[in-house]
């Protein structure tokens, strides 16, 4: 059984017994809903109400079938649709329409956020007011992101381009990284799809700023225009009578879920799509945009509403799944989840300004007379000519091979004896091997995902084992596990699919572990010990100094990577760093006085022979070490004793020279 949670933005897997996990998926929220995997009766339940939803929207919208085809799409891809044309062509409407009735069933109500840009509007507008009270008490800017458009699942933001341009860049931002960034601070969002309109012409747009636009455009996957007439004369005599007479269907009434759309978003990923047509997609996108830029050289009116990038086709490739899904759901229930060259077809939607049909341009255009409209439609009418025209002249897709498939037996395999080894090595190798698994395109890779969240979880815990090992050789095991684990959540963090999630509670889970161990951090190592049992050199003290500082510097900076708003200093007695800090301060000390008093030694055994003022410059050199050494470790957060007694009425940078606990001791000798 598999329990979906969203919360945050974040995916946690929570392992708490082999035959059970938590799995959080892509942009969270707070729900949670028991399921197993691939479900058929949840797949059927999220099918007919997907359909039925978009047919009575069809119902409803006369000629806007092409628009809410890229709703869908935009909805199963989580992807951002933008919506353009002159005002009262339903635009508003239609997206108040289909995202206030999308509802989370944890609540009852739509997770959806909503804003009207004008020129007045500023960040904290889409991220959420300022905490003031952690600006006040700590410096730091702080937003209460639940009120803005990181707090939901889906976003309405009307008349997006009347915001000023600083505005527009960081709402891309937001909706292309789907977290908020300042400084160390990440801030996940729950947000997966926005909704956009604007009463501008897409074309005017980019003559005015191309250059400008071009980023945003090319982050939008769906660009339609709403024309403000209709193909068909008798459209807007059907539409008086439907909303203003209300003969006929007028308000829908079907609802759809956050959860149902989980569901199909499961199914998209796991659609198959074959080498020859990924190859195909690319062909297509270099033909498009060769040919766009030979229209645009042979007419200078003509202004290429579409920015074809690395981004655009690799996007496109992935729209194919979507494609097969939407097939499956509203045409043909029996088709198998892979893409095929069929499919090809309906990438116009992502791929060029969309909002009607080829076919009714025409018919539109012989009753238009305002140039501005007339524009848009002649170049809309040419895209969409010079799409079939690459289309053809793709070479033929050879007959589909058969899907690839995954040796799980072996996979399982190298699990159990990763497992058997007892080592974070063997360990980190075997997620590297399944993490390649679950992204090797093979119609079975989702059966590795459970595999590979097994070994993650013993990954895990072999780390806390091992990290809790006495460090009898003098290098900390702790710090060691930790950081080679890290570095696998940056692989698992630059994956798709399963690896997302699992870098992110991987990393929250490396964070608990580190406290855990940290909490049980031996006062005093092993080999500091020996050297103050045995006598040891100057030089041997001054390394194991070194080491102990170095290994804690590592501590904390992983620390820090782990969860970015720990880098404070910390203030209660209590937490794990603080303790082990005073631990590694008593530690230090004794190396201190030691590396002092032998020096001292051999100073005074070289009394007859060194002149006071040569006396005094070695021990102020070693002083000065001493010095530097504290600063190291006020760094880490373990303040000296003015720092502690000016807290309260100033900050701790107040302390322009902290000092070793050992310094006064030192003095006195």
């Amino acid at each position: 059984m598999v329990m979906r949670v969203r919360q945050g933005a974040a995916a946690l897997v929570l392992l708490h017994e082999p035959s059970a996990y938590v799995h959080v998926v892509g942009a969270s929220r707070a729900r949670a809903t028991m399921i197993e995997s691939y479900d058929p009766d949840l797949l059927q339940t999220a099918s007919v109400r997907f359909r039925r939803f978009f047919d009575e929207l069809r119902e409803t919208f006369i000629e806007r079938d092409d628009v809410l085809t890229q709703f869908a799409m935009a909805l199963l891809s989580r992807q951002h649709v933008l919506m353009t044309g002159p005002p009262g062509t339903a635009k508003s409407q239609m997206a108040s329409l289909v995202l206030g009735r999308i509802i989370d069933e944890s609540t009852g109500s739509p997770s959806l956020f909503s804003r009207q840009f004008t020129e007045n509007t500023v960040h904290t507008d889409l991220v959420g007011p300022i905490n003031f009270k952690t600006l006040m008490e700590s410096g730091r800017t702080e937003h209460f992101t639940e009120d803005g458009m990181l707090g939901s699942v889906h976003a309405f933001l009307d008349e997006v381009f009347d915001g000023r341009d600083m505005l527009l860049r960081s709402t891309l931002n937001i909706l292309h990284e789907r977290e908020l960034k300042h400084g160390s601070t990440v801030t996940k969002g729950r947000i997966e799809c926005a909704f956009m309109t604007s009463n501008r012409y897409i074309s005017e747009l980019l003559d005015n700023a191309r250059q400008t636009l071009l980023a945003f455009i090319d982050r939008i996957s769906f660009i339609s225009f709403i024309p403000r007439g209709f193909a068909d004369a008798s459209s807007l005599r059907a539409v008086v009578r439907r909303h203003g007479g209300r003969f006929g269907r007028h308000a829908p009434v079907e609802y759809l879920s956050v959860q149902d759309l989980d569901v199909l978003q499961d199914v998209v990923d796991s659609v198959y799509v074959p080498e020859a047509l990924c190859d195909a997609v690319a062909t297509l996108v270099e033909l498009l945009d060769r040919e766009l830029a030979e229209a645009q050289r042979a007419d200078p009116n003509f202004q290429p509403t579409r920015y074809l990038s690395t981004r655009t086709a690799v996007n496109a490739t992935a729209m194919l799944r979507v494609v097969a899904v939407l097939d499956k759901v509203f045409q043909r229930p029996g088709r198998a989840l892979q893409a095929g060259p069929e499919d090809l077809a309906t990438l116009r939607y992502t791929l060029l300004l969309s909002g009607m049909p080829a076919e009714s341009i025409a018919a539109r255009l012989e009753r238009e007379s305002d140039p501005r409209e007339r524009r848009q439609l002649e170049i809309m009418r040419t895209e969409a000519e010079i799409f079939a025209r690459c289309l053809r002249r793709l070479p033929k897709i050879p007959e589909q091979a058969a899907p690839r498939r995954l040796d799980l037996h072996a996979l399982r395999l190298q699990t159990r004896r990763a497992r058997a080894a007892g080592d974070s090595e063997s360990l980190t190798t075997a997620v590297h091997t399944l993490l390649g698994a679950t992204e090797s395109g093979a119609t079975d890779a989702t059966d590795a995902a459970p595999l590979l969240r097994d070994a993650v979880a013993a990954l895990s815990e072999q780390v806390l084992q091992e990290g809790l090992t006495p460090a009898l050789d003098g290098d900390d095991p702790l710090a060691r596990c930790v950081e080679r684990v890290h570095a696998l959540t940056d692989t698992l963090e630059r994956a798709s699919g399963v690896g997302r999630p699992l870098a992110d509670w991987l990393r929250g889970r490396l964070h608990g572990l580190l406290d855990d161990a940290l909490r049980h951090y031996p006062v005093m190592t092993a080999e500091t010990i020996n050297l103050l049992a045995t006598g040891a050199l100057q030089d041997g003290v001054s390394q194991q100094i070194e080491r102990r500082l170095s290994n804690a510097e590592s501590l904390y900076a992983l620390r820090r990577r782990l969860r970015p708003r720990d880098h404070a200093a910390p203030r209660d007695a209590g937490d794990p760093w603080a303790r082990a800090l005073a631990n590694l301060e008593r530690e230090l000390t004794l190396l201190w006085d030691e590396k002092f008093r032998l020096l001292a030694s051999e100073m005074l055994a070289q009394a007859s022979e060194a002149t006071l003022p040569e006396v005094l410059r070695a021990l102020s050199a070693v002083l000065v070490e001493l010095n530097a050494d504290a600063r190291r470790l006020a760094r880490l957060g373990r303040e000296c004793g003015s720092c502690a007694r000016s807290r309260a009425g100033a900050s701790s940078r107040s302390c322009a020279r902290p000092r070793p606990a050992s310094t006064p001791a030192i003095a006195a000798r």
